[in-house]
């Protein structure tokens, strides 16, 4: 059952468990105390307190960069105290650890399997934690002992998050407790799912979950809609009736607690958002801002400290909240007068100073600090005085103070360097507890005593230090610590015996390196689902010697090889070997190689995934087809990786530098002083150059044509990443990022050494422009009858009033050199420019334009030139430069496409936001490239660009876009729609990719209309590149403050099981199609069937001819994955349905046939066992079905099951009618088939 409750083997504590209310007296049971994150204890400590001891704890290394202020849930240290225990979780080792509060000493640790980002909940005899691997555990409060955990998304999927491995759906929603309810979420990513539980506390039973809000059509910043809703990010906190669920970089989602149902959401405006959430009895407030808990109100900027039921804190004062909520007069944005809700408090009096805020309270103390130094002030005395006294108490620390709590008599004061200072009642001899980590001792002589050597071969055939290994099994652990000493690689365990996992566990973590360099699994190495592509290499000490046990060892090793040489290494027994070469033989594990060398196996995953592509220029390749060759990805996509390297020194998004290309398995991305490159397969940073300035042209924050004007300024190969720096082009190596080589041109006469201007590779050779000009119009004047036209002699050097420039969308020369040496084998001057963007090279030939566009044109005429030379299309042989073929007709174009498939060159234009000024908006010519036959023309023809050559048609951009046929050029009457966003499409074989709203995508494979990849935006430039089997996108959006929900690199694979909801813009209704009943969005199905939501609520949809009736009609949605029984196969069709229907009349078109087939399908949604829901269903007033009960029908709740009756008489109209006997009627889907 997806969603398993695992419980331990262990007898649980059968007593009452305490709630928040009966808590013990003195404890501090969860972040910010109590489920409304007051931050105020009701409990006083002694006035007088001492230092008792200090614990020095693993530095957290949080989940995102500091960069991103409104995610950092988990900088700090953030203890509980439950009884004679201070309970805390670690993002470093992925425990949680109890020390004694007397002593300082450590009283237990529990290892969970990803780190933990959470304070823990304290509830009596019980402590819960959330991992990142997905689980809430719960363990007992005075020895750690598992008692239960619950899984909190569909399956124990994993990926790398944040450069560790961790579940597809990590818990980021901090768990809250009320009322024996532990509340928590998991996944922050809408297109995998978002899932919210509520659990008991004793027992772990699932009490109810929200699946339903990852798909919700939403709208997202700048008004765009899109598939996508709230990303849990921060603590929960709870109410009565209310549930906060905090959006990190949104405002948080506030639910009904006792039910689920999500009752508000808002993304908000920029800058709103962050990951605490405290909520008062009549406001709630995210980092400052306070809204009306009711309507949601915003009632303006609320600092909150800490909070009773009466006064509200700030950083240094106190505030009375009784009648603070009031109506005042206001104005809206036009100035037009209205009420609005404030927060006004009557009184108010400062109780610290402002140089000492306030952390936490405790009855009627207030605890302060600054950097070394906390203090406390009586709340009584500054509220009898109306201003702040002196301190009652203060004591010096080392460090500045992050949080403070109370509990146990005592205080705690964690600083931002990890230390916890506990100050107590009574004297004492302060006791230090510092880290110190003891190396694990080498292996004694004997079988281990040869890893050493082992790992130095293997280390020979692995040139990267870094990157992850996997050991599957762990045996004595020697191999795992040996591959730790002597490289850099992230080492990931997985062993079927707990005992082993915990020793190696302890034994790394006593030497400091478990977390940071080894982490261990409990799960069975030949079955464990690790991330395809990861591995640079897998070890193991030992291998079953049954031959199918070791089959399987060898098939889910090859799934983890990260594709261009990512390999295995086994000793191996003859059998062994044999088993391994049969398996490879069965054509199962595509691009496998076997060699033996030095008594060790090597099982190498060589060269590229089959069917994947790369994406090496600007446009995906010299020839600018803005398309990649990549047949692997295709909708549905899921999660392979998230987080990587952090965007702080990428280019800014409005600038539209370049695009992130990919090749080799590297992607390259730019940014204003370096070049970066990433794992494609991890996100792991492989290297960054340091190169000040190479993107300066790009580097601005307004809008700006950028590299959609001039081109790129680099080229990624496998091999080599060609950069323009300065006056050279800086050949690097792809594997390193060293410089290897540097082209330069030399200089003519007394000039200075020319710039370069655009650059492509293709085959051997390097094509490139040297000498960037521009058009300037500093003497714009409009010539009159009068003034004398300069032209003859004087227009054949029109050339003299083209500006020298760094940067420019034309140049003078075209070169091409040797691309591995630099050596220049030829170069052309221009006429009038080489336009960069119309440029082409293809094998033998380059394709380029000698001209100037018209704007250009009309430019010199105002200056008093008017050129008589006219622009001219050319075909170069690409060796030697020599002219194959020209044409000065109708050329007007300021981009060029080539079709390698056809051989058809297109002409064309690329206007669209944020492109050059003087782009073409009109007019396309298609020629045959071998001769420069004209095939078509239409110069009337209006479009964005740059189009997209995708097989035999060209696919054109903008705000959506129609097809046209690249053989013919009439348009076939395909197109696709997309909501805001400001790039432009590019392409592979199955996707359209560009921003719908957030990241958004056209299915080209199922035709099923615009999807999103919910949860973050894609860049201005375009960065959603699919690429070496992945869909590529690195995070471009630096300087974007809009309210997405995160901001960071990820990338995707195909996952058929994945959850996709899509719109479509087709304008008449289709003659066959099929409704999926509460259904977010619509969706192809596997026949070929276009299913569409009823209602519509996910996007522009066809009218159906389709009529509902039903007094009190309701939809009911989950995640697809919560269907654990489908005979349908059609899951995400019987996750949603539509409950209270009476009746649904559907008209059909005619046909020869009087008979179709009507497919009914349902499934019990809302837990209702059978007997609890039972009706009748009549198709055209026959009776079907009688006293259908669907939960018994399908063998329980969340199964599907569908019913079909054939020979069913219809003329223009079906009719399906439901009566109930008991309980509401429901159904899923219709379908009706000719």
């Amino acid at each position: 059952m997806y969603y398993r409750l695992c419980v331990a083997a262990v007898t649980i504590f059968l007593g009452t468990i305490l709630s928040l209310s009966t808590s013990h007296a003195a404890d501090w049971p969860m972040w910010r105390y109590d489920a409304a994150r007051s931050n105020a204890s009701p409990d006083s400590l002694p006035k007088h307190l001492n230092l008792q001891w200090v614990r020095e704890l693993p530095r957290p290394r949080p989940a995102w960069p500091a960069s991103q202020p409104k995610l950092q849930f988990d900088s700090v240290v953030q203890p509980i105290v439950v009884g004679k225990r201070m309970i805390v979780g670690s993002t470093v080792n992925d425990t949680v650890t109890a020390y004694d509060t007397e002593t300082g000493a450590e009283a237990w640790r529990f290892y969970t399997e990803g780190p933990v980002r959470f304070a823990p909940i304290g509830n009596g005899e019980r402590i819960y934690a959330a991992s990142d691997d997905g689980h809430l555990y719960c363990v007992r409060a005075k020895t750690g002992e598992l008692l239960w955990k619950v899984r909190g998304g569909p399956s124990d999927r994993r990926v790398v998050g944040n450069d560790r491995l961790v579940s597809a759906w990590p818990i980021r929603g901090g768990p809250v407790l009320l009322d024996d309810t532990v509340y928590f979420t998991a996944s922050i990513w809408p297109f995998m799912g978002i899932f919210v539980h509520a659990v008991d506390a004793e027992t772990g039973r699932t009490i109810w979950i929200n699946s339903e809000t990852g798909s919700r059509w939403v709208t997202h910043p700048h008004g765009a809609p899109s598939f996508g809703s709230i990303v849990p990010q921060g603590y929960l906190a709870a109410t009565n009736d209310r549930l906060f669920i905090p959006g990190g970089r949104t405002l948080p989602g506030v639910f009904d607690r006792h039910n689920g149902k999500m009752t508000r959401f808002d993304f908000g405006g920029k800058g709103a958002g962050g990951w605490s959430v405290f909520a008062h009895k009549e406001f709630y407030v995210v980092h400052d801002a306070a809204f009306d808990q009711k309507a949601g109100e915003s009632l303006g900027s609320v600092p909150t400290a800490a909070f009773t039921a009466e006064l509200l804190f700030g950083p240094s004062a106190a505030y009375q909240t009784t009648d603070a909520v009031r109506k005042v007069k206001g104005k809206d944005r036009k100035g037009k007068e209205i009420e609005k809700l404030e927060f006004k408090p009557r009184k108010s009096w400062s109780v610290s100073s402002p140089d000492l805020p306030i952390f936490a309270v405790a009855g009627q103390t207030a605890f302060s600090g600054k950097r070394g130094l906390v203090a406390s002030f009586d709340i009584n005395a500054a509220r009898a005085a109306g201003k702040a006294r002196p301190p009652v108490w203060s004591a010096e620390i080392e460090g500045a103070p992050a949080a403070m709590l109370a509990g146990d008599g005592k205080l705690f004061v964690v600083t931002r360097d990890a230390h916890v200072y506990c100050f107590g009642d009574g004297e004492a001899k302060t006791q230090h507890h510092l880290l110190a980590h003891r190396p694990s001792p080498r292996p004694a002589p004997g079988p281990a005593a040869s890893y050493p050597k082992v790992v130095e071969r293997i280390r020979a055939d692995h040139a990267d230090a870094g990157g992850y290994a996997i050991a599957m099994g762990i045996g004595s652990g020697r191999l795992i610590e040996e591959l730790a000493i002597q490289s850099e690689l992230q080492i990931i365990a997985v062993d079927d015996d707990p005992a082993n996992v915990r020793r190696l566990r302890e034994r790394t973590d006593a030497a400091g390196s478990y977390g940071t360099r080894i982490t261990a699994s409990v799960g069975d190495p030949a079955s464990f689902e690790f991330p395809p592509y990861m591995a640079d290499l897998v070890v193991s000490e030992e291998l079953p010697t049954v031959p199918i046990d070791f089959a399987r060892v060898v098939k889910n090793a090859f799934h983890a090889l990260r594709p261009y040489g990512g390999f295995a290494c086994w000793k191996l027994t003859e059998e062994q070997h044999q088993t391994l070469l049969d398996v490879v033989a069965t054509g199962e594990l595509p691009s496998a190689a076997v060699e033996q060398k030095h008594g060790l196996t090597y099982l190498r995953r060589v060269g590229s995934l089959p069917g994947s592509g790369s994406w090496t220029h600007q446009y995906a390749d010299a020839s600018n087809s803005v398309v990649s060759q990549d047949s692997i990805v295709k909708a549905p996509l899921g999660l392979l990786w998230f987080g990587g390297p952090a965007n702080d020194n990428v280019l800014p998004r409005h600038g539209h530098g370049p695009s992130p290309q990919v090749a080799g398995g590297r992607l390259v991305i730019e940014g204003a002083d370096m070049l970066r490159c990433v794992d494609v397969y991890t996100g792991r940073l492989l290297w960054e150059k340091s190169l000040p300035g190479i993107g300066t042209y790009y580097d601005t924050t307004r809008h700006f044509p950028g590299a959609g004007e001039i081109g790129s300024n680099y080229v990624t190969l496998a091999d080599f990443v060609y950069a323009v720096y300065g006056d050279a082009i800086l050949q690097l190596d792809a594997a390193t990022g060293k410089t290897t080589r540097k082209f330069t041109l030399k200089a003519i006469a007394d000039e200075a050494a020319p710039s370069w201007g655009y650059l492509a590779a293709e085959g051997d050779f390097l094509i490139a422009t040297s000498s960037p000009v521009s058009v300037e119009d500093e003497e714009a004047s409009p010539l009159d009858e009068d003034q004398p036209k300069r032209d003859g002699d004087r227009a054949a050097r029109v050339g003299e009033a083209l500006s020298p420039t760094k940067y420019s969308s034309s140049s003078r020369q075209l070169v091409v050199l040797k691309r591995l040496t630099g050596e220049v084998l030829w170069r052309r001057e221009a006429d009038l420019s080489f336009r960069h963007n119309a440029i082409a090279a293809v094998g033998d030939r380059i394709y380029c334009i000698d001209g100037m566009s018209a704007q250009q044109l009309k430019t010199l005429t105002r200056r008093g030139i008017e050129a008589k030379i006219k622009p001219r299309l050319l075909a170069l042989d690409i060796a030697s430069g020599k002219q194959v073929w020209s044409t000065y007709e109708n050329v007007f174009g300021t981009f060029l496409n080539y079709s390698r498939e056809h051989d058809v060159l297109l002409q064309a234009g690329s206007a669209y936001r944020d492109r050059a000024e003087d782009e073409t908006t009109a007019g396309m010519i298609a020629y045959h490239g071998r001769d420069g036959k004209v095939l078509w023309q239409d110069l009337t023809k209006k479009y964005s660009g740059p189009c997209l050559l995708l097989r035999d048609k060209i696919i054109t951009n903008g705000g959506g876009g129609f097809e046209i046929d690249l053989l013919t050029g009439k348009a076939t009457g395909w197109s696709y729609d997309r909501m805001y966003g400001c790039n432009t499409a590019v392409g592979s074989q199955n996707l359209l990719t560009f921003r719908s709203g957030a990241a958004g995508f056209c299915d080209l494979t199922a035709d099923s209309g615009t999807g999103n990849i919910g949860g973050f935006r894609s860049s201005c430039t375009a960065n959603l590149v699919v690429a070496d089997g992945v869909l590529n996108a690195p995070d471009y959006t630096r300087t974007c403050t809009c309210a997405y929900q995160n901001q960071t690199s990820l990338a995707l694979i195909h996952m058929p099981e994945v959850e996709q909801w899509t719109f479509s813009n087709l304008k008449d209704t289709p003659s066959q199609f099929a409704i999926n009943l509460g259904a977010p969005g619509d969706r192809r199905g596997p026949d070929g069937s276009m299913w569409y939501d009823e209602p519509s609520v996910g996007g522009d949809s066809p009218k159906l001819p389709v009529r509902i009736k039903g007094d009190a009609l309701r939809s009911v949605l989950h995640h697809t994955s919560r269907i654990v029984g489908d005979e349908t196969r059609l899951p995400w069709v019987v996750s949603s349905a539509l409950v209270g229907v009476e009746q649904i009349e559907q008209d059909i078109e005619k046909s020869e046939s009087s008979e179709v087939t009507v497919r009914l399908f349902f499934a019990e949604l809302e837990g209702l066992p059978p007997g609890d829901r039972i009706f009748d269903v009549a198709i055209q007033g026959r009776k079907v079905l009688e006293r259908f009960d669907v939960s018994r029908e399908a063998g329980g709740d969340l199964r599907g099951i569908v019913k079909e009756f054939g020979g069913i008489k219809a003329d223009e109209q079906i009719v399906v009618s439901f009566t109930n006997h008991v309980g509401e009627t429901c159904l899923s889907g219709l379908q009706i088939v000719p």
